[in-house]
């Protein structure tokens, strides 16, 4: 359990955004900016919409001051899938499919597998509408 103890007297206001934006296809639409209830420590997003389907989505939250950013720290959603709810169930035989990284992979990708896959899933994947790509794996090349 995390206890975060913040200070009190200040008006607090929460940011939702993407993380790692560039791994999705989607926007984050919507009011993004809600007071944060330090009471509760909750903050209600009531519209926020993602425009377009995509696995592994993780919104990010800034918690901050108003006054100024002199306090301020970020929390991360589980990761979840955004489907179209007319997309096509791809059946058949499944294949294993492992990338290969030959650039500077302790750089890069290094640390970084999960969301190096979720960039794939996202931005590659969608240019072979015959296929669906699960389990991913990424391995450092030679």
């Amino acid at each position: 359990m995390l206890l975060v103890i913040l200070p009190q007297g200040f008006v607090w206001k929460a940011t939702a955004s993407l993380y790692y934006p560039s791994n999705y296809q989607g926007q984050l639409i919507g009011d993004v900016d809600v007071t944060f209830d330090l009471a509760t420590a909750q903050a209600h997003f009531t519209n926020l919409v993602i425009d377009d389907d995509g696995y592994q989505y993780i919104l990010q939250m800034q918690i901050m001051t108003v006054e100024s950013s002199s306090y301020n720290f970020f929390v991360q959603t589980e990761p979840f899938d955004v489907e179209d709810p007319n997309a096509v169930v791809h059946t058949g035989e499944a294949a294993q499919l492992t990338i290969t990284f030959n650039a500077d992979y302790d750089a890069i990708v290094a640390g970084k597998e999960h969301v190096f896959i979720i960039n794939f899933i996202n931005n590659v994947a969608p240019r072979y509408p015959d296929a669906t790509f699960t389990h991913v794996a990424v391995a450092k090349g030679k």
